[in-house]
C-alpha cells in the first residue's frame, strides 16, 4: 500500500499475452480504476479490453485504425485504403479482376435493405448533389441535384460512345461530331440510316422547312401559303413549294417563287415558275393581323382541291420560324385587305 498515491499493486494479478509478456496490474483507490503500469510503457500486441479504454495508444504496430465510438478512422490521415491491393495509389483504391457483373464480383457493392428505396445519393462537403438511381424496372437515371450533367472527355482525343446491345448507337468525338450508328461521324451530325422528323426541319443560312400540310377533305378556291415575310423587312427570299392534288391532270406540284421585301418601298422584283402544274401561281401581299405579308396563291376561287399536300422550304436574308408559315384552303378572295 502507497499511502502517499494510495495505489495497490496486486501482485497475484497480471496480464500476460502469449505467455511471454507479464505486466502488474495496479489499482487506483482514489479513482477506482484499474491501470496497466501506469508508471511506464508497456507494448501488448493482440489485446482485447472490455470496456472503456481511457488514455490508450494504439502503437505504431497497431492495425491503424481508431475506435472513437460512433466513428472508426485511419489513425494517421495521410494513410490510404487499399481493397484487393497492398499499394492504394488514391485514399481508396479498390482493385479486382472479375469477368461478370454480380453482387459477390462486384469492385463496389451498394446495398438498401429488403424493400427500401433503390437510390444511393452523393454528397460533396456534407451537400447533397446528386444521386443515381437504380428503380424496380431496371432504369438507372442519373440526377444532378443542381448545375448539369456532364459526360466529359476533355482530357484527351477520345470518344463518348452509348452502347446498345447490336453494338455502338451514338458516338460523340472530341472534335465535336456526333455520329448516330456510326463510331467515325465526318459531321457535326453523321446518321447512317434514315431520318425521320415529326416536326419542321430548321436548318443554318436562313433555311426553313415548313411542317407538311395535309388536308383532311375537300375544298374549293385558293390554296394560300401565307408568309411573315413582311413586305418591306429588307429580305431577299425564295420559297420552294412542292406537293400534289387530286383534282388535275398532273398531280405532282413543284413551284418556285421569289422576290424582294424592300424596305424603301414594297415587295419587288417577285418572280414564280411552275412544273407539274398547270393551275396559276402568284405572289403578292396580304394584310394579316395587322401586317403586310408576303403570300402565295395556287388556283383560283373556283379550283376545286381534292385532299391536298404541302411543304415548303425557305430561303432569305433573315431567319424565320418554321410554325410562323401558315397554310389555308377554301378562300375565294384574291388577298385579304
Amino acid at each position: 500500500l502507497n499511502d502517499t498515491d494510495d495505489i495497490i499493486t496486486l501482485t497475484a494479478a497480471y496480464t500476460e499475452v502469449d505467455n511471454s509478456l507479464r505486466t502488474p496490474i495496479m489499482y487506483d483507490l482514489n479513482n477506482t480504476a484499474y491501470y496497466v503500469d501506469p508508471a511506464g510503457t508497456t507494448r501488448l500486441n493482440n489485446l482485447t479490453i472490455t470496456g472503456t479504454c481511457t488514455g490508450c495508444n494504439t502503437g505504431s504496430s497497431a492495425s491503424g485504425w481508431t475506435d472513437d465510438g460512433a466513428v472508426v478512422r485511419l489513425t494517421t490521415a495521410s494513410d490510404k485504403v487499399g481493397i484487393g491491393t497492398t499499394s492504394p495509389a488514391g485514399k481508396l483504391t479498390v482493385s479486382q479482376t472479375n469477368s461478370s457483373i454480380s453482387a459477390t464480383t462486384s469492385h463496389l457493392l451498394l446495398e438498401n435493405p429488403s424493400g427500401a428505396q433503390t437510390t444511393q445519393y452523393f454528397t460533396f462537403g456534407g451537400t447533397q448533389k446528386g444521386s443515381i438511381r437504380v428503380d424496380s424496372s431496371g432504369n438507372l437515371v442519373f440526377n444532378a441535384a443542381s448545375g448539369n450533367v456532364y459526360f466529359d472527355n476533355d482530357f484527351g482525343p477520345t470518344t463518348i460512345n452509348f452502347r446498345a446491345v447490336s453494338g455502338v448507337a451514338l458516338s460523340m468525338m472530341s472534335n465535336g461530331n456526333v455520329g448516330v450508328g456510326t463510331t467515325s461521324p465526318a459531321y457535326k451530325l453523321d446518321v447512317a440510316g434514315d431520318i425521320r422528323a415529326s416536326g419542321a426541319i430548321m436548318g443554318g443560312n436562313h433555311i426553313t422547312h415548313t411542317q407538311w400540310y395535309g388536308a383532311t377533305n375537300n375544298y374549293r378556291g385558293y390554296i394560300k401559303l401565307i408568309t411573315p415575310i413582311v413586305h418591306n423587312e429588307s429580305n431577299m427570299f425564295s420559297i420552294h413549294i412542292m406537293g400534289y392534288g387530286y383534282a388535275h391532270g398532273s398531280d405532282a406540284i413543284d413551284i418556285r417563287c421569289g422576290g424582294y421585301a424592300y424596305s424603301a418601298s414594297t415587295l419587288i422584283s417577285t418572280d414564280c415558275h411552275t412544273e407539274g402544274t398547270d393551275l396559276p401561281v402568284e405572289i403578292g401581299t396580304e394584310t394579316r393581323s395587322g401586317r403586310k405579308v408576303v403570300v402565295i396563291r395556287i388556283g383560283t376561287p373556283t379550283t376545286n382541291w381534292y385532299y391536298p399536300h404541302f411543304s415548303a422550304e425557305y430561303v432569305g436574308w433573315i431567319k424565320k420560324n418554321p410554325s410562323d408559315f401558315v397554310w389555308t384552303v377554301g378562300e375565294t378572295s384574291p388577298a385579304q385587305t
